[in-house]
């Protein structure tokens, strides 16, 4: 089926189940204290003048919005049938890999020419190009390539999203982009009222459909879409009935590795955060590098009812440790040493504990450029 499109000239989640076809519902309270910012805070002016307040361990860019030029010519139930069947090929073979975004940051700062540079400098020089992580299969790296893959079959329609978090649990927080994925928005030729936006997100299990104006709540998570299709305000209602409150603007952000990619992957120098760093298949399988434990765990799966094992750094890395299945006599060990569990992850055996043992060896210097807990000084120096 081809369906025209309409040229416009006008301007971690975990996954959830949705109910995707409720009729628009009156704005909660931790919506309506967030339209306190509208389209216009996405204005060049409003941005620079917001970001000029952040303290981040490198020079930031603005994000580069572009507006919508291709809408899709149909009605919500034609761009369902016609959109769906792309999410899930490509969220199946995404892998979410971190791992690699580590290993171009050690061949980075490796090179002679950057020997004797401070930290900061090194962090801003550094140059992330997800594009380069797509591949005849998918995608392997963090959500960025998943965004990029979706516009790969998404054609002219597809457009990336940025999205930011804005109120966390009671307190304002200042712009900081910290998550991107694909949309596409429709309208119906016949009925200006089946008009909206429709998500694609790799963490996920379904794509999420809007109309102008409606609202969706699932497991005590809201998206609401104002009603000329510019501006889906995400809440999350945590257990102690606080909320984190998220803008995702509907517009193209145009320079996603600037402006999420290089923050996911250092984060803020001036905060206490937590850094893992991991590969991630949906479903299938996880391996994660915890530096505060200094223990790597593998799961069949990638939630935290799904067999797992614990391997200590020092272990790893001492002359007794094996790779070989058969010296293994657990049976449930056994399963994280299999060719399945390397496959479900893209990668060969041998290059998995090749990647592993050198994070492991690298550990100082790894601490030493991103933020950790007892650590964070590091990063000015």
């Amino acid at each position: 089926m081809h369906f025209p499109v309409i040229s416009s000239n006008s301007p971690k989640m975990p996954p959830h189940d949705r109910v995707e076809f409720q009729s628009p519902m009156k704005e909660d309270d931790a919506s309506s204290t967030a339209t306190s910012v509208l389209s216009d805070f996405y204005s060049v002016n409003s941005l620079k003048a917001q970001f000029s307040q952040l303290d981040v361990s490198f020079d930031q860019p603005l994000p580069n919005f572009l507006d919508v030029k291709v809408v899709f010519a149909g009605s919500k139930a034609d761009a369902l049938d016609y959109f769906r069947p792309m999410f899930l090929g490509v969220s199946s073979k995404h892998i979410h890999n971190k791992f690699k975004l580590l290993s171009e940051f050690l061949d980075f700062i490796d090179r002679p020419e950057y020997q004797g540079l401070k930290p900061k400098e090194m962090q801003s020089r550094f140059s992330l190009d997800s594009t380069k992580h797509l591949n005849v299969n998918g995608s392997s790296g963090c959500c960025i390539a998943a965004a990029y893959d979706f516009l790969r079959v998404l054609g002219p329609y597809g457009h990336i999203f940025g999205e930011t978090k804005t109120w966390d649990q009671g307190f304002e927080l200042s712009p900081n982009f910290e998550h991107v994925g694909a949309f596409v928005k429709f309208q119906n030729p016949n009925d200006s009222r089946d008009a909206g936006v429709i998500l694609f997100d790799e963490y996920d299990h379904d794509v999420l459909c809007l109309l102008n104006g409606q609202t969706i709540k699932a497991n005590g998570t809201s998206w609401k879409l104002d009603s000329n299709g510019d501006l889906i305000i995400k809440s999350i209602l945590h257990s102690n009935n606080q909320y984190t409150v998220s803008h995702i603007p509907i517009k193209h952000l145009n320079n996603p590795d600037d402006t999420v990619g290089k923050p996911y992957l250092f984060g803020n120098s001036k905060l206490q955060q937590y850094h893992d760093f991991f590969i991630r298949r949906k479903h299938e399988a996880l391996a994660k590098l915890d530096f505060c434990k200094r223990e790597l765990t593998l799961r069949l799966g990638t939630t935290k009812d799904v067999p797992q094992v614990k391997f200590k750094f020092d272990d790893i890395v001492s002359d007794t440790f094996s790779i070989d299945v058969t010296d293994y006599s657990n049976e449930d060990i056994r399963l994280f040493f299999q060719v399945e569990f390397y496959k479900a992850l893209g990668v060969s055996e041998a290059q998995f504990w090749l990647d592993i043992k050198r994070y492991i060896m690298n550990e100082e210097k790894i601490k030493k450029f991103f933020c950790f807990p007892d650590d964070i000084s590091n990063i000015s120096s």
